[in-house]
């Protein structure tokens, strides 16, 4: 659901600087709302406190969240839909 709400999103503004398109929506759509939200209402069972899980997982939404919008870009056919 996040990469197709990412390429609705790189076709409403554009693929100029879709990396930081990319990386600004995957945070705050995942890291942010899901992690923190669903964290917060005891959707998970384990919860990490720990400090370097946190960061790990920081990192992994990171490489997410530049990975997904160069392969939209690569791969998918947005100029076509402007």
């Amino acid at each position: 659901m996040l990469g197709v709400a990412t390429v609705y999103l790189l076709l409403l503004t554009g693929k100029d600087n879709w990396w930081l398109k990319g990386l600004v929506f995957t945070i705050a759509v995942a890291f942010i709302s899901v992690y923190g939200f669903i964290y917060t209402l005891g959707g998970a069972k384990i919860v990490p406190f720990d400090i370097k899980t946190n960061f790990v997982v920081l990192l992994g939404s990171i490489i997410y969240g530049l990975i997904m919008p160069y392969l939209i870009i690569k791969f998918g056919d947005i100029e076509s839909k402007l």
